[in-house]
C-alpha cells in the first residue's frame, strides 16, 4: 500500500545510472535504487502496542533475516537492468541505523503517524553522520511496529511527492496484519513503494490508474509483486520470494525511460523522468 497522493512489444531503453544521479535532488530520502542504500529501523511502541521492555526485541533478529531476502530479491532484479544496488539494514552488524522509541499515538493511523516520525527522525536521529559514515545521501527508514493478530490495517509506505514537509520517505512493517505475519515479499512490496513503484492491484484516479489497467495486470501480471505478495500456491511464505517484477515495476523505479502499458493506458509518468 502506497500513501500519496500480451502487447504489441516495444523497445523500453535502459535509463543510465547518471541520469538517476542527475535527478535525485528531485527526489525524496530514496532516491534511486542503485548503489548504496541506507536502511535506517526504527521500532516503535505506541498507544496499542509495545516491544516490551528490553532495548532490542526479540523479534528484531527475524526482520533482519527477512529485510536480507527482501533486499536481495530486489537487488537480482535490479541486475537484469545493470542496476547493482547495496542494501545496509542489519543494524546488528552497522552501526547507528537502530532506533527504539515510543509515539504517543496510534501509529496505525495513516493521517498522523508520518508527523511523529518525521518529528523523531529530525530531533534524534544524525543523518549527516549516516551519510559521512555510510557514503551514501540514498537513506530510507523502517518503522516497526509490534500489532497483534487483531490489527487489520496493512504495512504501507509514507514517499515524497515533493509538497511533504519533510523529504523523509518511511516503510511502516505492522507484525500482523488480519493474523498473518508480514512476510518478506510485503517488505519488498513496501520497500519499491519508496523507490517510485506503484500498486498495480487496485484503481487509482488520482494517480491515472484506470480499472481497465487493473484487470489487465490481473491476467497479465498475476504475480506481479506490486499486485499481489502471496506465493501463487502456498500464499504468505518466509523463506523466499516468488513474485515477478514486471517492466511497469522497472519503469516507475527508474530503471527503463519507457513502458508500453504506460502508452497504452496514458498512465502517469514515472517520477524518474525529467519534467515537461
Amino acid at each position: 500500500m502506497i500513501l500519496r497522493f500480451a502487447l504489441a512489444l516495444v523497445f523500453s531503453a535502459i535509463i543510465p545510472c547518471v541520469f538517476a544521479a542527475d535527478i535525485a535532488a528531485h527526489k525524496g530520502s530514496a532516491q534511486f535504487l542503485d548503489g548504496k542504500i541506507v536502511c535506517v529501523s526504527i521500532f516503535a511502541d505506541d498507544e496499542s502496542s509495545s516491544w516490551g521492555k528490553a532495548r532490542v526485541s526479540p523479534y528484531a533478529k527475524k526482520t533482519v533475516d527477512y529485510m536480507k531476502i527482501a533486499t536481495k530479491w530486489i537487488s537480482k532484479k535490479a541486475r537484469k537492468f545493470e542496476r547493482k544496488p547495496e542494501f545496509v539494514h542489519d543494524f546488528f552488524g552497522n552501526g547507528g541505523i537502530f532506533y527504539r522509541t515510543k509515539f504517543d499515538c496510534d501509529m496505525t493511523d495513516n493521517a498522523i503517524a508520518s508527523k511523529f516520525v518525521w518529528r523523531y527522525i529530525e530531533r534524534a536521529i544524525d543523518l549527516g553522520w549516516i551519510r559521512k559514515t555510510y557514503g551514501t545521501d540514498n537513506i530510507f527508514f523502517v518503522v516497526f511496529l509490534n500489532t497483534g493478530k487483531k490489527n487489520r490495517v496493512h504495512s504501507r509506505a509514507q514517499c515524497y511527492c515533493g509538497k511533504s514537509a519533510y523529504p523523509y520517505e518511511i516503510v511502516y512493517i505492522n507484525r500482523y496484519v488480519d493474523g498473518i505475519e508480514t512476510s518478506p515479499a510485503a517488505y519488498a512490496h513496501e520497500i519499491l513503494h519508496v523507490f517510485g513503484a506503484e500498486d498495480l492491484y487496485c484503481a487509482d484516479s488520482l494517480n491515472n490508474f484506470p480499472s481497465e489497467f487493473v484487470a489487465y495486470c490481473a491476467e497479465t501480471y498475476p504475480n506481479d509483486i506490486m499486485f499481489t505478495i502471496n506465493d501463487k500456491f502456498r500464499g504468505s511464505i518466509y523463506d523466499k520470494i516468488t513474485n515477478d517484477f514486471s517492466d511497469i515495476d522497472a519503469y516507475y523505479v527508474g530503471f527503463l525511460s519507457e513502458c508500453a502499458e504506460v502508452t497504452r493506458f496514458s498512465l502517469h509518468p514515472s517520477e524518474h523522468l525529467p519534467p515537461n
